[in-house]
């Protein structure tokens, strides 16, 4: 959430226009900007994803088993702070600032896991507001017999 580092590939979804696009990608921040990868994921796409380290070895992966030329595996090294792993449906930003949040249908992830050496610390729930505490997107509670969480839509900002 705030480290300094971020090593985090998955999908995007862009409004412009009236117009949706979505992507697969990467980052390894601030050693490189978003990386798009695949330009043919659609809502309802099988999408597995991961970060894996093993020292300063990064590797990313993102399987669309629907679209497979939307897949890829990534190897990056990086003496990263690795001060959490998250799972998140966030708001964007650019140059401008922060975006509004596009209305989306809820967003499922399940099979959520965090192998450590350190062990799995608890499970913390951020609930993505704007300047006015007004909730915009609502994580649900863990599901932990399935691993799975759901993020619902409240409002764009």
């Amino acid at each position: 959430y705030s480290s300094s580092t971020v090593e985090q590939d998955g999908t995007l979804a862009e409004c412009s226009g009236g117009t949706v696009s979505y992507y697969t990608w990467w980052e390894m921040y601030p050693s490189n900007d978003v990386q798009v990868v695949g330009d043919t994921v659609a809502p309802g796409d099988q999408i597995t994803d991961s970060v894996t380290r093993s020292g300063t070895n990064y590797t990313l992966k993102v399987t669309d088993s629907t679209h497979p030329a939307d897949s890829f595996t990534e190897h990056e090294t990086c003496s990263c702070a690795d001060s959490s792993a998250e799972f998140i449906a966030e708001r964007p930003s650019g140059s401008l600032g922060l975006y509004p949040l596009a209305q989306f249908t809820p967003v499922t992830f399940s099979n959520i896991a965090v192998h450590s050496s350190a062990g799995i610390g608890p499970l913390e729930k951020i609930i993505m507001e704007n300047a006015s505490n007004q909730v915009l997107a609502q994580p649900s509670a863990v599901n932990k017999a399935t691993r799975s969480f759901s993020v619902t839509w409240e409002r764009s900002s």
